[in-house]
């Protein structure tokens, strides 16, 4: 009974994405990381197109805490996302580079995320 399936090795699933060239995982990730950063930048730019009404637009009380702190410049927010954004990048950076077998799903949920939210973003 267990030669009627093929084993995931044979599929080529075991390990995420054996079967794929390796520049093609790299450019993969790089794109990925790319929008990730590109639409984090974004959302930081609208709080600054935005300034006049972002307290009442704002959604995420934890922004809305860092841009009540400090009203004018928004330095506490500007920090805050900049280290969230860094921090994600940099442990997707760790989980690719040691090959963490399940890299490309992380990746691909966090740049889905933030896809949906430039889409909320602009036309929300």
């Amino acid at each position: 009974m267990s030669n009627v399936l093929p084993s995931f090795e044979y599929v080529g699933l075991s390990k995420g994405w054996p079967t794929l060239p390796a520049w093609f995982r790299s450019m993969y990730f790089t794109v990925c990381c790319t929008v990730i950063g590109l639409i984090s930048c974004y959302d930081m730019l609208l709080v600054f197109v935005h300034s006049e009404t972002i307290f009442e637009m704002e959604k995420n009380p934890v922004c809305l805490a860092l841009l009540k702190m400090e009203p004018t410049f928004f330095s506490y927010f500007v920090i805050g996302k900049s280290l969230g954004t860094l921090t994600v990048l940099g442990v997707l950076v760790q989980l690719f580079r040691t090959r963490f077998h399940s890299w490309h799903c992380v990746t691909s949920g966090i740049t889905l995320f933030q896809l949906g939210l430039l889409a909320y973003l602009t036309y929300a």
